[in-house]
């Protein structure tokens, strides 16, 4: 399965949109993807770069990642869980549609600008593999990276396992940037998980079969075959400012000192696809949220043993707010959820408990449960001076703390029946299409 596959399957259920017409890179493309959110639109005409077509909102839609998965989508969240806890191996081939032809340069590739105020193009939508120097373990994660010059890129690398091996490397680590991926890599890419867990190897337990990869030419990584392009580099000891560059919450990020990244080579296939993300909308909320709600629900589970979902809200950018269902066993368990979810994804600002009835994806039901649920005078707990998330523009500059809430929107133990809406005779299976 790759990109190409995907694209197929979309076409087949009317979620492609093919476009004809010459269309710009600057700009012009992230305005068009913004306004088709929950289609794929694929521009096979980019003005000054013939060689490659551009697509884009592959994962706009919570629909989209589970058609690409073949599953339902009420069951991402286990599907994920299961595939982080059962990886499988990978397979390791000599020939690669990938390697078909090269490129001389970044110029080549039509990178996208998105907003006025960027630092310029961004590369979004690419992940960076990477090979652990002591331990031979490989790390793929997804950075942001802006183009400096044809042969280099500087990038937000934040201090987890990549930067580790960055470190652990003396500053000088070879890496594949790959692009034009199944969403089933990005979104293991996305994933948060312990050191040592390859996420490619997760990537096979998603589509239940092994992924063939390829050592790089001239880096020791290996990396997907069928991946539109790859940039194989070096993150070197030097540094440049990255930014303005405006990040999950729809705000400039402040402009920080980060790795500089020299461009090796670059390999692409036979007509290749640059796949596009537009910051700060639904793809960039799924892809960066949706991966965190694992850990929330593992964290809860440690303290109440049946959760039932876990949903960070498209309102609170996929990133700060959050609403976990539960069975209530025992008076306290909302409140102990409560506690575990701010635990399991630190950047939480707001956690909503509710029942296990409410459907937590439907905003009308989560506010009828605060409605009728909530004792305002006990149910709710504000906790001051928590660390907060760096995306937020309302932490203290000094202390980087701020307060967070939690909001237990269960029905009282023993009385669930009587919170809930009655519902109409039949009302669940009848169908009005008999009459129309």
């Amino acid at each position: 399965m790759d990109l190409r596959s995907f694209l197929e399957k979309c076409k087949e259920k009317d979620l492609l949109i093919k476009i004809k017409k010459p269309i710009s890179p600057k700009y012009e493309i992230a305005n068009f993807l913004a306004k088709t959110e929950g289609k794929v639109s694929h521009f096979e005409n980019i003005e000054g770069f013939p060689k490659f077509s551009v697509v884009g909102n592959t994962a706009s839609s919570r629909e989209l990642l589970a058609l690409s998965l073949d599953v339902d989508p009420k069951d991402l969240l286990h599907i994920l869980l299961r595939a982080m806890s059962n990886p499988l191996s990978l397979s390791i081939v000599d020939d690669a549609p990938v390697h078909e032809e090269e490129c001389t340069s970044l110029a080549e590739i039509p990178i996208l600008y998105h907003y006025e105020k960027d630092q310029g193009p961004y590369l979004t939508c690419a992940a960076i593999i990477a090979r652990d120097p002591e331990t031979g373990q490989q790390n793929m994660s997804i950075h942001r990276l802006a183009v400096l010059d044809s042969k280099t890129l500087v990038g937000r690398i934040v201090p987890r396992h990549l930067y580790a091996m960055y470190q652990r490397a003396n500053k000088e680590l070879d890496v594949a940037i790959i692009g034009g991926l199944h969403p089933a890599i990005m979104l293991a890419a996305a994933c948060s998980v312990e050191y040592g867990l390859n996420e490619l190897e997760i990537t096979a337990a998603l589509l239940r079969q092994p992924i063939p990869v390829i050592k790089g030419k001239t880096v020791d990584v290996l990396y997907p075959t069928n991946c539109e392009y790859v940039i194989e580099a070096r993150m070197t000891p030097e540094s440049h400012e990255e930014g303005p560059f405006v990040d999950i919450t729809g705000k400039y990020d402040k402009i920080r000192l980060e790795p500089v990244f020299r461009i090796k080579k670059i390999y692409h296939r036979t007509n290749p696809i640059y796949q596009a993300l537009v910051p700060a909308r639904t793809e960039h909320f799924i892809l960066q949220g949706m991966p965190q709600e694992p850990r929330i629900y593992q964290a809860v589970k440690n303290v109440v043993p049946e959760v039932k979902d876990v949903y960070l809200t498209h309102g609170g950018y996929s990133w700060l707010h959050c609403v976990v269902s539960i069975k209530k066993r025992a008076e306290g368990d909302g409140k102990n959820a409560i506690l575990a979810a701010l635990s399991g994804h630190p950047s939480l600002k707001c956690v909503i408990v509710t029942d296990e009835d409410v459907n937590i994806h439907n905003p009308i039901e989560v506010e009828q449960a605060l409605a009728l649920r909530v004792r305002w005078d006990k149910d709710v707990i504000i906790i001051s001076g928590a660390k907060g998330s760096s995306l937020d523009p309302m932490v203290d500059p000094k202390t980087r703390t701020n307060a967070k809430m939690g909001i237990d929107a269960t029905a009282p133990l023993g009385k669930l029946e009587d919170f809930q809406n009655i519902k109409l005779p039949g009302e669940d299976d009848f169908d009005i299409s008999k009459w129309l």
